[in-house]
Order: C-alpha cells, then sequence, then structure tokens
C-alpha cells in the first residue's frame, strides 16, 4: 500500500534523549557552526531489525534559528522487516507504536500523538504484483520500457537499468518505477532499487528462491516516487484529497490505490494501450481495425499498422531514436500526432483484449489487497490457478 515515508518535525515535539547517536554530536548542536547530523543505524543495528534514518536540519529564517527533525522510513519494513509484505489500514496503530520504539532506541523520544500527526514530505504509494501468467518480472519490465510518455506527467527521463530488472520514468519531483521485486531482494545496494535490504529481507529471498525450484513465483513492483512536497500537494489535491498531509492521512488504502491508479490509467491505459493489445492472428484483421476506426485513408492506416507492429516488437524510443538520426529532431515532430491516433483506435479494447501480465496488474491494482510472503508458498491458494510452472 505504502512504502517509504519521510515525516519532519518540528523543534519541540521531539526530544533527543542520546546525543551521541547522531554524527555529529548533538549536544551543542544548536550553537554548532553544523547545519545538519544524521543518525542512521549501523550494520550491526540492520542485521538484525530495520531501523529509520535520522537527519537533525538547523536552518535560518525570518524567525531565526529553525530546527527540525526529519525521519525516513519503510512502512513495511518496521513491521515485518521486509518490504515484500504488504501493510493494511488496521496496521496504523502497530505501524505507529513500532516506529516509536524504534525511534526511543537510536535516542529520539517522540510522543505516539505527535507521530500519528506528523507532517508527510515525501510518500511513495506502492504495490507488489504477483504474475500469474508465462511471464518474467524481467520480461514484462522489458515489454514496459516500449511506451510513450506523456507529456501529462511531466516525466521527462526514463532509466532502463540492472540487466533490464529495473524500469523508472522520472524527472525531478516524482517518478514512476517498476521493478522485479525478487531479483532485487538480491543485489548489491549500490546496484539495488531498494536500498535498505535487511537481513530477514535477504532471508525470505532465500526461501523464495528454494521455493521457485517448484513453482514459478514472479513479483513485480509499481511504486509513485512523490520526492517533493509540491508535487506531492498537487497529485493529492488532483485527487480531491487537502494537502500538507499528515502522517495517518496518507496511510489509507484508498488514497495510495487512487494515485497508482492514476498514473497507470495515464500512461498504460489512455496513450499506450494500442502496445499491449493481443495480435490478432491474421494481420488482415488487424488492417480492419484501423480501417475501421480511423479516419484516415488507406495509405495511412497502413503505415499506423506498420508503426503499431514495429513499437509492439521494439519501443517508442527506438523507434524515435532511428528517425532522429536519420532527419534531426524536427523528423520526430509529427509522430506524436500518429501515436495519438493509435491509442483512440485502440482504447475502446483495453481491458478486453490484452495480455495476460497487463490483466495482472490491473486486478492487482483494482483490488488492492496486502500481497503476503506467506500467500507465496501455496500460489495456488492465492489464485484460483497458476498456469506458471518451474521446469
Amino acid at each position: 500500500m505504502i512504502d517509504t515515508v519521510i515525516l519532519t518535525i518540528p523543534y519541540g515535539k521531539f526530544t533527543i534523549t542520546d546525543n551521541s547517536k547522531f554524527v555529529p554530536n548533538t549536544t551543542n548542536f544548536i550553537y554548532s557552526s553544523y547545519d545538519k547530523a544524521v543518525n542512521n543505524p549501523t550494520k550491526e543495528y540492520s542485521r538484525y531489525s530495520y531501523f529509520p534514518r535520522m537527519t537533525l536540519y538547523k536552518r535560518i529564517s525570518q524567525f531565526g534559528r529553525q530546527i527540525e527533525l526529519r525521519i525516513e522510513f519503510s512502512a513495511s519494513k518496521i513491521i515485518y522487516d521486509n518490504n515484500l509484505d504488504e501493510l493494511e489500514e488496521k496496521d496504523f496503530s502497530k505501524l505507529v507504536e513500532l516506529l516509536q520504539q524504534k525511534l526511543e532506541l537510536r535516542g529520539v523520544r517522540i510522543s505516539l500523538n505527535d507521530l500519528r500527526n506528523a507532517s508527510v514530505s515525501v510518500f511513495h504509494p506502492s504495490k507488489n504484483i504477483q504474475l500469474f501468467g508465462y511471464y518474467t518480472a524481467t520480461s514484462v519490465i522489458k515489454e514496459l520500457s516500449k511506451i510513450n510518455l506523456t507529456k501529462r506527467l511531466d516525466l521527462t527521463k526514463t532509466g532502463f537499468r540492472n540487466e533490464g530488472h529495473s524500469l523508472q520514468y522520472y524527472s525531478n519531483s516524482h517518478s514512476l518505477v517498476f521493478y522485479d521485486k525478487i531479483a532485487d531482494m538480491n543485489k548489491a545496494k549500490g546496484r539495488a532499487i531498494d536500498k535498505d535490504q535487511t537481513g530477514l529481507q535477504l532471508n525470505l529471498f532465500q526461501s523464495i528462491q528454494e521455493m521457485r525450484r517448484y513453482d514459478c513465483v514472479e513479483i513485480l513492483k509499481m511504486e509513485v516516487r512523490l520526492s517533493k512536497k509540491q508535487k506531492m500537494n498537487k497529485v493529492l489535491e488532483g485527487l480531491g484529497y487537502v494537502k500538507n498531509p499528515s502522517l495517518r492521512r496518507v496511510f489509507r488504502k484508498k488514497l495510495n490505490q487512487k494515485i497508482l491508479l492514476d498514473y497507470w490509467k495515464v500512461i498504460i491505459q489512455e496513450k499506450n494501450g494500442f502496445i499491449f493489445d493481443l495480435d490478432e492472428k491474421d494481420i488482415r484483421k488487424e488492417l480492419e481495425i484501423i480501417l475501421g476506426n480511423s479516419k484516415k485513408k488507406a495509405k495511412n492506416s497502413l503505415f499506423l499498422l506498420g508503426l503499431k507492429q514495429f513499437i509492439k516488437q521494439k519501443s517508442v524510443r527506438e523507434l524515435r531514436n532511428i528517425i532522429e538520426d536519420k532527419y534531426g529532431k524536427n523528423g520526430w515532430a509529427r509522430f506524436p500526432l500518429y501515436l495519438n491516433e493509435l491509442s483512440k483506435i485502440y482504447k475502446k479494447r483495453v481491458g478486453k483484449n490484452q495480455i495476460t501480465y497487463i490483466e495482472d496488474i490491473q486486478r492487482a491494482l483494482q483490488e488492492f489487497e496486502p500481497l503476503r510472503s506467506q500467500n507465496l508458498t501455496n500460489p495456488i491458494a492465492y489464485a484460483d490457478s497458476l498456469q506458471c510452472k518451474a521446469l
């Protein structure tokens, strides 16, 4: 439901009980020349349990010296020590209580009420999606990389890394990330999408790997990272929620579900549905679909058919590189119009004639039930049928 959260606690609503846990020591922090001090868990701490990261900031404003404490944590890891297991709204009280205890162990005391109502500056709605077809998470990521970025989301760059295990559409203020959750659990910190791999999470990876000898378990993680508060507020207000939320307010199933569905709808359903439409076995039927739904002449319909086939096999990015290499950036100018035309033609078919992994993703987002690692040990009990069996 929700993964990373960053809280900002103003001075007066927290007490440092052990200044030595911060680097540099915060005994005289308010009068020192330092602007910040960090309190991150050591390897020894992380080996046995997950702990949040803390940063104490000091800045000068029109009101004088101001001190704030920034607390960054994975909500799932606070409770489960891993973020494969997902939380529910009913877990909120337990989350706050455990968070308070872990902060206390790291030398910071905050009341339960102040934690519940703490200001959220960043949060990452997310969903772990189990794939039930004959597709690996990595192959799905490769297919998702073919899409055309949309201006509405203002995602200006694409990152495709870790041998194809992760895909990121991003800008300075937010990003949409897809990655192979199981593969990521075994990567070194410098290469993993999830930088805080706990000892328990690594053990969980080993048990899942053993299970995969018998059953194919594939987990695709979808995550929206609202990394700037201004963007976070814009997204919330656009979906009918109040800005500047508290921890209590962002810990809502419906809110996180709406954000993920909105990003999915804009990128996949509204603009790129034709890429994930199942091809008709007869190419003539494909042409008839385009001719029957387009006002263009036959020559243009044939062009759109070829365009669709190329993008499905390669990607929009590869097509653009070819066109711009040959004709310069101006050569690409009209292609967004052609892509919009294809999107309109195939929009009616979205949800009716799609590849199975798209159905898996949409089902998970619509139902938004928490995925739990114990369910993965018996995939048939988790779903009515499991088509994917390991060789």
